[in-house]
């Protein structure tokens, strides 16, 4: 499918990520965008609680739109390494190691998903 978003996640982002996630018990996380050009915020999120604590990072993502991508955390599995992450509206993620080892991840998106030019 098409890469409506592209950003690069490294192995220690996505640790903070997945720690921060445990200790504050959100189960999703949204790579959203910002009014700034090529600034994005991945947050640790529980979508079902609106009060419940959360967790940020900003990320440097190229794309243009309005958009809301939900991960489950449950789902980001991965090997610590750096990933160049590719996002298309057709909710799928593939994440690709910058290792070169030739490891890639295709990770489904929530349905609650959003994106629009």
């Amino acid at each position: 499918p098409s890469e409506d978003i592209t950003f690069e996640l490294s192995s220690g982002d996505l640790s903070k990520m997945k720690r921060a996630s445990a200790v504050i018990g959100a189960p999703d996380m949204v790579l959203e965008n910002t009014d700034e050009p090529f600034k994005s915020i991945l947050n640790a999120i529980d979508k079902k609680n609106d009060t419940a604590n959360n967790y940020s990072l900003d990320v440097d993502a190229e794309g243009n739109g309005e958009y809301n991508f939900f991960f489950k955390v449950e789902n980001l599995k991965l090997l610590p390494t750096n990933y160049d992450v590719n996002v298309s509206s057709k909710n799928i993620s593939h994440f690709k190691s910058q290792a070169g080892n030739a490891v890639e991840y295709w990770i489904a998106l929530e349905p609650e998903s959003s994106y629009s030019e």
